[in-house]
């Protein structure tokens, strides 16, 4: 599937580190510094996801390293968002004197462009019986 990019100046496409990976990995391509926990990443381009995908941002595995988290755990571009692509990364430890930050073409997140089947809701009055697991770790730990 072939996916349209506009790199802003200064950008990198995304790219997979190896064929076989799921995301491609954003690039940073400017910083901004909201306060003293939250920064927003300027990922370098604009894409054109193609109706019925999405796209989505996650941290890499490697966020395990930091103390960051990406603010909205996973960022959702849809069909005809026209911005450059950004990411918010808030720092999980306010105490640290220099907590670390992606710097200039860092990769920083990851971009995944799944399909998404096209779904109508339907209110009932009760959902089925056969629905009979609830609340979190229902399957147990």
């Amino acid at each position: 599937m072939k996916v349209n990019i506009e790199l802003v100046e200064g950008g990198k496409i995304p790219k997979k580190g190896h064929s076989t990976d799921v995301g491609l990995d954003c690039f940073v391509r400017k910083v901004e510094i909201i306060n003293n926990e939250i920064y927003k990443y300027y990922l370098g381009f604009k894409i054109e996801i193609p109706e019925g995908f999405g796209g989505f941002l996650f941290p890499r595995s490697s966020i395990k390293n930091f103390d960051l988290t990406l603010t909205n755990s996973v960022g959702v571009i849809d069909p005809y968002f026209s911005d450059e692509v950004t990411c918010f990364f808030k720092v999980t430890d306010i105490n640290l004197t220099e907590p670390f930050v992606y710097e200039l073409n860092h990769k920083c997140c990851q971009l995944v462009i799944l399909p998404l089947p096209s779904i109508e809701l339907e209110e009932v009055v009760s959902i089925s019986e056969k629905n009979t697991r609830s609340g979190y770790g229902s399957t147990g730990l």
